[in-house]
Order: structure tokens, then C-alpha cells, then sequence
């Protein structure tokens, strides 16, 4: 397996049914993933371990996709964010920075899609 697969991915999101989800799909393509049920989790596992791609979602208990983007950005992190929200976050997009968004994947989301955009980013973030 391409040693440029084998990077880790922080995925955060409340819904430990959709973090299962993403985690099986990324594993399946030779990514480690990481997961975080919350922003400020998230935050602490940024600072610990190195992430080739940060799977986001926005609306979050404790400390939500916003406030965990705009600490990415007061830390000097530039890594690659791929957001994974719902129909409804629509407006609240509009309202981001898009220079630190490489994707947006919507619930529910397609599997290979999901995959191949995550890898793509993986290996961009490896060169």
C-alpha cells in the first residue's frame, strides 16, 4: 500500500453513528482515523498528533466547527478541512472562510466520493 495513504485523519462530529461511518470508509482506503465527538477534543487531539485532513462538522456540543476553524487559523494550523454538514448548515457556510475549506461533503454523503476527496487532499498535504 502507497506509504502516501497511510496518513492520519481527524474526523469530529457529535453523531457517533456518522463518525463509525466516516472512520470504516477512510480505513477502507489505507487512512488512520482519529475521531473527536466535539470541538474542544478535536482541538486537544490537533495539538498532539499530526493530521494530514480535518473531516469538520459545523453544528457541535461544547465547542462547534467555527470556533474549532477559527483556533485552527489563531494557532498557525493550515491543514487541509473537508466539512461535512447537513442541509440545513447551508447559510452558515456562506459565512466561512473558504480559503481553509478544501471540500464540502453533505449528509448523507456518498461513500466513494467522500473517500476520494479525502485521499486527494491526504496526498496534496503529503507532497
Amino acid at each position: 500500500m502507497s506509504t502516501q495513504l497511510q496518513k492520519r485523519v481527524l474526523v469530529v462530529d457529535d453523531d457517533a453513528g456518522t463518525c463509525e461511518l466516516l472512520s470504516a470508509v477512510l480505513e477502507q482506503h489505507g487512512l488512520q482515523v482519529d475521531v473527536a465527538s466535539d470541538g474542544q477534543q478535536a482541538l486537544d487531539l490537533l495539538r498532539k498528533t499530526s493530521y494530514a485532513v480535518v473531516l469538520l462538522d459545523l453544528i457541535m456540543p461544547v465547542l462547534d466547527g467555527f470556533a474549532v476553524l477559527d483556533r485552527m487559523g489563531e494557532e498557525g494550523r493550515s491543514l487541509p478541512v473537508v466539512l461535512v454538514v447537513t442541509g440545513a448548515d447551508r447559510d452558515a457556510i456562506s459565512q466561512l472562510d473558504s480559503q481553509r475549506i478544501q471540500g464540502i461533503v453533505r449528509k448523507p454523503f456518498d461513500s466513494e466520493e467522500l473517500a476520494e476527496l479525502v485521499v486527494a487532499c491526504a496526498e496534496i498535504r503529503g507532497r
